[in-house]
């Protein structure tokens, strides 16, 4: 057979069990949306409000601005897109948000069902064993409990970008576990429609473009072997995603006087010896001990691995680059070394059921059978279902609960021209119907990131009339502190006119969880 794209023939009671992957999340998270308020909640985060509010003043022509006072480009296109137009047709209040939701549980549903169709088909290119029925019905097991469950679920149903993501992720490993040789002539087809799958990634969530510096090192020893058969392939798979990103990044150097969101330019960590250090070594450990990986006994693992070999060394640099040079991190930044480690894992679990199988001899008891190891597992799935089950019944989000308060508070009390301040603004600012300037940058002004550098923040906000701030803060006294080291003289002496106390276990950016209380505070300024 030529190296190209394998196709593999389906087994037979078996052949459309993978519906139940996207059957079963869909009609149970759309029906606790749609009944449980608390689901939603659950599911969402104050950065998700970011999107909806400047998709609100996008749609309504107050232009790419959270606050409707700073110009921002602190947030991905497509899901942007997306947002306003939710608007755009109409939909305003709580409709909006939880339309989007809903959408991007159908998106997770659909992806997750062409997920386990792929891990499935790379199955079965597995040398023949006698329990197929077995590994596959684990396999199917395992991913739909996963669906089912909300931490994993929070990861890409959220109201950010992450549905987006996963749905161009899950199609590119979908072409790259079926292609044996993505740079062969018989896999043009599959290569086209990759670079077009990048490009949607990087549109996605703009990180997606380090994808294309994994491909140019995954493609590099064809290079040297063989220069001219390669680098035709390579840039099919290149020069749209590259073109693409290079026009996205020449829009924003015009609009908005920065070629990257300032939202990533504000996490960025200062660099430092150690810290590149721990980077390479994230990059270059894993992928050194996945070349020493004894394919004869992991084959379902080890034609994963080589087959994901570029979209594997991208997570790496994302785990690197989000772990080491970058601060604030975030769950939703890391969902695609998950997606890649859940087949990974499934492909793992396949092997060792296969050993098993293969080792058993008539007359052993049941500590040397596959089931038992299906058993172990089976074991973890109810547990991580009840936790689950928890998450939807006693919601976090109440910080964002008592940020919603506020700013009802503030829309039906505060003066129509009122102008506030806050950090965590999300909520907050799509609740208040008032401006909201956001302190801590990550939807501001390229020119407010600079003040922030420079500790100019008090002279850069001058001229903008902010007489209120409101945040949750561990007392009072704290936030009147951070307000005046963020505004200067003009929030000396600010007095507390309401609060609004919630308890919260959480941890709090590199802090490990723990139970706290807090409150929002709305401070007046004098």
């Amino acid at each position: 057979m030529a190296k190209g794209v394998v196709h593999v023939a389906s087994g037979s009671w078996r052949d459309r069990s993978w519906l139940l992957l996207a059957i079963v999340p869909a009609i149970l998270w759309v029906a606790l949306l749609l009944s449980a308020a608390g689901t939603f909640w659950s599911l969402v985060y104050d950065d998700s409000f970011y999107y909806w509010q400047i998709g609100r003043n996008l749609a309504t022509g107050h232009g790419s601005s959270f606050d409707g006072i700073h110009p921002t480009n602190g947030y991905h296109p497509l899901w942007m897109l997306f947002c306003a137009g939710l608007y755009a047709l109409g939909l305003s209040g709580e409709a909006a948000p939880l339309t989007a939701l809903l959408a991007q549980v159908l998106l997770f549903a659909g992806a997750w069902l062409l997920l386990g169709r792929s891990v499935l088909r790379l199955l079965r290119e597995a040398p023949p064993t006698r329990r197929a029925g077995l590994i596959e019905g684990t396999t199917l097991g395992v991913l739909l409990v996963l669906a089912c469950t909300q931490p994993v679920l929070r990861i890409w149903v959220n109201g950010l970008e992450s549905a987006f993501v996963l749905v161009s992720h899950v199609l590119l490993l979908g072409i790259l576990l079926r292609t044996e040789d993505l740079l062969s002539a018989a896999a043009r087809r599959e290569r086209l429609f990759a670079a077009v799958l990048i490009t949607a990634a990087v549109l996605s969530r703009t990180d997606g473009a380090l994808l294309m510096p994994a491909v140019v090192v995954w493609a590099l020893p064809r290079l040297v072997r063989s220069f001219r058969s390669a680098v035709v392939p390579l840039l099919e798979l290149l020069l749209l995603p590259g073109a693409v990103t290079a026009a996205y990044m020449a829009i924003n150097q015009f609009w908005f006087g920065s070629a990257v969101q300032v939202s990533g330019l504000l996490k960025a960590a200062p660099l430092s010896a150690l810290r590149v250090l721990g980077a390479l070594l994230v990059v270059v450990v894993p992928a050194m001990l996945s070349r020493r990986l004894n394919h004869s006994r992991w084959p379902r693992l080890g034609l994963a691995l080589s087959r994901t070999k570029f979209f594997g060394l991208f997570c790496l640099v994302l785990l690197a680059y989000y772990g080491f040079l970058q601060e604030f991190q975030r769950l939703w930044y890391f969902g695609p070394p998950l997606l890649l480690a859940i087949v990974l894992a499934n492909c793992a679990l396949a092997d060792m059921i296969a050993a098993l199988a293969e080792a058993q001899r008539p007359g052993q008891g049941f500590t040397h059978s596959p089931v038992t190891l299906v058993a172990i597992v089976a074991v973890g799935m109810p547990v991580l279902l009840w936790l689950s089950v928890q998450q939807v019944m006693t919601p976090g989000g109440s910080s964002m609960l008592a940020a919603r308060e506020a700013g009802r508070f503030v829309a039906t009390t505060l003066p129509r021209d009122a102008v506030l301040a806050s950090w965590d603004a999300g909520v907050l600012g799509y609740y208040a119907d008032r401006p909201v300037v956001n302190l801590d940058g990550v939807v501001n002004s390229v020119g407010y990131l600079q003040a922030m550098r420079s500790g100019t923040t008090a002279a850069y906000l001058a001229d903008v009339p902010i007489r209120w701030v409101v945040n949750h803060a561990a007392d009072e006294q704290t936030l009147k502190a951070a307000a005046e080291a963020t505004l200067g003289p003009r929030a000396e002496g600010a007095d507390a006119v309401r609060s609004w106390p919630f308890e919260v276990f959480a941890g709090v950016n590199q802090v490990w969880p723990d139970a706290h209380r807090f409150a929002v505070y709305l401070l007046r300024l004098p």
